[in-house]
């Protein structure tokens, strides 16, 4: 059991330790990099980081908006001990907690590996690729939210990347060259960049899992649908997003009337006006008009994500087709785990952001605050089939009980809001993906000692796990370093023992999975699989995940099915 001692042990502050340089040194394709030697807080293991490896030539001028280009080679050996910049954010939250400075140029990837002597070992490693969430619009590959610790003690290599965000990642222009799509094109070549040279770092380039949460799951699920992409891929892992997710792509599918609102151009402008505005526009200016996202009837819809580009004026296209055709004309082999948290959207009821707990009964008993998850949905809120869906879906969460301010209809509502933003589509992905390849499923319900949403906001009262408090059982956070340091300094206590297996269980059941594409506790019938509950008391297999509410869902689907134009 651990001691009082290593609570000193643990400050995310990670020991470098004596190893010869020849070893830290190792040969790329591009170039020779020098990592550093550190220490794993939990298991005490040593490991060597490559921090801010450059993947592609700096985004910036002319290239603003443009695919990215595969970098050129370096000629000295470029040292690897510091994480490069950020890329721009729109919305620096406290929750993903930037650990650099920000900049344009920000394409850069991290390599984290528990191989000591590279020049001796044969590559063969299960690798973790690593994407980030934040909406699109925030986020980085860095230690300050995705430390590689828990991973690297499952004996495995660990990379997490940085890619353009907000409108530098995802602006649609319609111009041949500018037809958006950059920050997923971003980590397509990171991930080529790592499959040819992943080996030099002990891993094996035949078993990269990438794996991805909320906008970095909806991310990991289209480069599963990528044929390029595919390529690089042995298995996958989408948390809390996927290609169906409600904020997984932008409807209007091209930014310029968007952009001439926000800035205020003349209504005369021209696409290439527009594009010619944005390219020398201050990235103060930027940052300062432009909104990330916008909240309609509790769905949250991205400014920035997917969009289908035209073949004819893409340059190195990602995405031409709608996700659910690629279904339809092609087998997606990949075997994959796809899941979420059990209460999804409490991030979403926190009263600091919101008016109080309770400011959607109200408006919740016209029906107005009840938002249709479906792509492509061409009804008015105000149409008769419209209201008669939100009203049936009202009577299935609450009933016939009076809207009160209560704690109970508190998570109901919750639950309301999870499965519209999150669950349901990811039950979508489930039914398609699992046609082709063996599919796996989880809800995660860890309520311990580091659910650090719930507890930096004092809403433990709540219900459940919130939507990215799995990743602090996944991966170490320096920004919330003191979570991990008081369950260490009482290592003793109920809750600070389950949390501390917690921090073994979850990346080995992931781990597992990269290792072998199995997991313990699930039993596979078929193309399709039972489910398993991550709870706090460790992994209970159950048979697929809340059927009935499913269920409900798709008879609403099909409510209004006929007024659904191209669902993404």
């Amino acid at each position: 059991m651990l001691s009082v001692g290593n609570s000193i042990f643990f400050q995310l502050v990670n020991i470098v330790a004596l190893i010869t340089c020849d070893n830290l040194i190792v040969k790329t394709t591009t170039g020779q990099v020098k990592g550093i030697v550190l220490t794993t807080f939990l298991g005490n293991r040593e490991y060597i980081a490559y921090k801010g490896i450059p993947y592609a030539e700096p985004p910036i001028g002319r290239l603003r908006f443009k695919a990215p280009l595969p970098i050129a080679s370096w000629p000295k050996v470029f040292s690897a001990a510091k994480y490069g910049s950020s890329c721009i954010v729109l919305a620096d939250s406290n929750l993903f907690p930037l650990n650099s400075t920000q900049s344009e140029n920000c394409l850069y990837l991290n390599i984290f590996t528990p191989v000591m002597e590279l020049k001796k070992y044969n590559s063969s490693k299960a690798v973790m690729f690593f994407i980030h969430g934040g909406g699109f619009a925030e986020g980085d590959g860095t230690d300050g939210f995705y430390g590689p610790d828990f991973l690297i003690d499952q004996d495995m290599v660990v990379v997490t990347i940085n890619y353009r965000l907000g409108p530098w990642g995802f602006s649609n222009f319609d111009i041949k060259g500018y037809t958006g799509n950059m920050g997923f094109k971003d980590q397509q070549l990171a991930l080529e960049w790592v499959a040819k040279n992943i080996k030099y770092f002990g891993g094996n380039p035949n078993l990269i899992t990438v794996i991805g949460q909320s906008a970095g799951g909806a991310s990991t699920h289209l480069h599963m649908l990528s044929e390029r992409s595919r390529k690089c891929i042995r298995r996958a892992i989408c948390m809390s997003g996927v290609a169906f997710s409600v904020f997984a792509d932008y409807r209007p599918n091209n930014h310029i009337e968007f952009y001439k609102k926000v800035f205020e151009l003349d209504a005369e402008s021209t696409g290439n006006d527009v594009l010619n505005f944005m390219l020398t526009a201050p990235i103060e200016t930027i940052v300062r008009k432009m909104p990330a996202f916008n909240i309609h009837n509790y769905i949250v819809n991205m400014n920035f994500a997917a969009v289908i580009e035209d073949e004819t004026k893409a340059e190195q296209p990602f995405l031409t087709q709608r996700p659910r055709d690629i279904y339809k004309t092609t087998k997606v082999k990949i075997n994959a785990m796809f899941g979420f948290t059990s209460s999804e959207a409490i991030m979403m009821v926190n009263p600091i952001l919101v008016d109080g707990y309770y400011y959607w009964i109200e408006p919740m008993k016209n029906y107005s605050m009840i938002g249709l998850p479906f792509s492509g949905l061409t009804l008015s809120q105000n149409s008769f089939e419209y209201r008669q869906a939100a009203k049936k879906i009202y009577n299935y969460y609450f009933g016939t009980r009076k809207l009160k301010p209560t704690l109970e209809n508190l998570n109901i509502y919750v639950q309301l809001c999870s499965d519209v933003n999150y669950v349901y589509s990811i039950n979508e992905a489930l039914k398609y993906h699992s046609k082709g390849a063996k599919t796996f499923c989880y809800e995660n319900q860890l309520d311990l000692n580091l659910n650090a949403y719930k507890i930096r906001h004092h809403m433990r009262t709540l219900h459940g796990t919130s939507h990215s408090e799995d990743l602090f059982y996944l991966f170490s956070s320096k920004e919330y370093a003191q979570l991990y340091t008081k369950v260490l300094a009482s290592p003793n206590r109920t809750k600070n023992r389950k949390t501390l297996k917690a921090l073994h269980f979850l990346p080995k059941m992931f781990a597992d999975f990269a290792k072998t594409g199995k997991a313990r506790n699930f039993t596979t019938f078929g193309n399709w699989t039972n489910c398993i509950r991550i709870t706090n008391d460790g992994l209970k297999p159950f048979l697929r995940q809340r059927t009935d509410t499913m269920k409900f869902w798709d008879d609403i689907y099909n409510s209004v099915k006929p007024w659904i134009v191209e669902p993404f």
